[in-house]
């Protein structure tokens, strides 16, 4: 069979200028530990040759950091590369040691500059490694990207970048939620409202509806916010605020000691509760208003610091799925996935051996109250909805029960589907 360029899929980072720019400082770090033993150079060889390796290291970082895969469909292979201007050093792999495509979100770099990413990978079987395709920074050409690899190589694509992994088969990844309905034939029944309801809901003409959803109170859990903050706060005032004032006052003029004690008050004391208690109140004190017809989907946010709203045109939606506990087979809490690890059926499945023996133990201890309790203070498993096109994405429902969130998803995908 003779292969065609539609056949082979090939992605490169790095190179250009920077490979260029490291090949230089790869030349000047060379050059520099040669003259360390010339008979010209008047200072200490142990001086100079680790002066020229850090050039020599910089160098081969920045000039052989060009790296990129070639997949060939026809013959199964995937080739790694690595070099300057052509591969230097390569790897082979199978095709058929992979099955699907991945897209995440990462956070990369050092504590001082650290950038959000959206990796593509091939996902390997078993022992075999996963393959970075790319890493932009922007989620639309992570996802165009993501889509053209898994077009490419007929494999689903599974993006998690919202928290929740969302999979999509290789022929559907251009169809919108309505095109999709209408190739299955989707009915979708609505369930019956909860009888208790945080948010509240008005059905429209055409279809239409529109959901409030109430601003959430800042709960227990906003303790891992507050907490930290406030513990710094009070090391600082009784550590060395207090004693600072106490040791400063025979030998420093009260102008400068005020001043001083004023500073450090105002930004080690009062700031950093503040600022905990601003980043909870912007956090909680938000009011959602979702309004979906078969024209698109509208999401209203306003809080105390903040308003934004975000429109997706119908057509464009291809993902809008539950989220999180409100997923199907989801536990709603920590407890239900201790209890589910403890279960006869599934905990070789999702958790691997040895795990439900030890839960079982744990479960019928003393501390499984006092541990359930602290789970649902501090780690709330919580429900939402996930709206995704190509070029973005919007989640809403935190904060509501599972079976309303169930609910407000089922009524607002009708109206979308139309």
């Amino acid at each position: 069979m003779r292969r065609g360029k539609a056949d082979i899929f090939e992605s490169k980072n790095g190179g250009g200028g920077i490979a260029l720019f490291g090949s230089v400082f790869l030349a000047a770090g060379v050059l520099i530990v040669f003259t360390a033993f010339g008979d010209a150079n008047d200072a200490p060889w142990y001086f100079v040759v680790p002066f020229g390796a850090v050039f020599i290291a910089v160098g081969a970082g920045l000039a052989f950091g060009r790296t990129g895969v070639r997949i060939d469909r026809l013959r199964r292979s995937i080739v790694k590369w690595q070099g300057l201007i052509i591969p230097m050093r390569s790897q082979k792999l199978s095709l058929d040691a992979f099955r699907k495509v991945t897209l995440t979100q990462e956070s990369r770099g050092d504590n001082d500059s650290r950038t959000v990413v959206y990796p593509v990978r091939l996902k390997g079987e078993g022992k075999t490694a996963d393959v970075e395709i790319a890493a932009p920074q922007s989620y639309a050409r992570a996802r165009a990207k993501a889509e053209e690899l898994a077009e490419f190589a007929r494999f689903p694509l599974e993006d998690s970048t919202s928290g929740t992994a969302v999979t999509r088969s290789a022929d559907a990844l251009d169809l919108s939620i309505k095109e999709i309905a209408a190739r299955e034939g989707e009915d979708i029944q609505l369930p019956i409202a909860p009888s208790a309801m945080k948010s509240s809901v008005s059905f429209g003409p055409g279809g239409s509806v529109s959901v409030e959803i109430p601003a959430r109170r800042a709960g227990r859990s906003s303790l891992l916010i507050a907490l930290p903050p406030l513990a710094f706060s009070a090391f600082v005032f009784f550590s060395f605020f207090l004693s600072f004032l106490r040791d400063t006052a025979d030998g420093m003029p009260d102008t400068a000691r005020l001043g001083i004690a004023a500073f450090i008050f105002v930004i080690f004391v009062a700031l950093p509760p503040l600022a905990a208690l601003a980043a909870i109140l912007s956090g909680a004190k938000k009011n959602v208003r979702v309004a979906a017809s078969s024209a698109g989907l509208v999401v209203e946010t306003s809080g105390l610091f903040s308003k934004t709203k975000i429109s997706l045109n119908a057509s464009e939606i291809e993902e809008f799925e539950l989220a999180g506990a409100a997923r199907e087979g989801s536990p709603s809490s920590m407890e239900e996935t201790f209890k589910l690890a403890a279960s006869e059926s599934s905990y070789a499945a999702r958790f691997g051996r040895g795990v439900r023996p030890v839960a079982r133990r744990f479960g019928n201890s003393p501390v499984e109250k006092v541990l359930f309790a602290l789970l649902k203070t501090f780690v709330p498993f919580e429900s939402y909805i996930v709206a995704r096109t190509d070029a973005r994405a919007v989640s809403f429902g935190q904060g509501l029960e599972r079976d309303e969130v169930r609910y407000v998803h089922a009524i607002l995908k009708k109206a979308l589907i139309g």
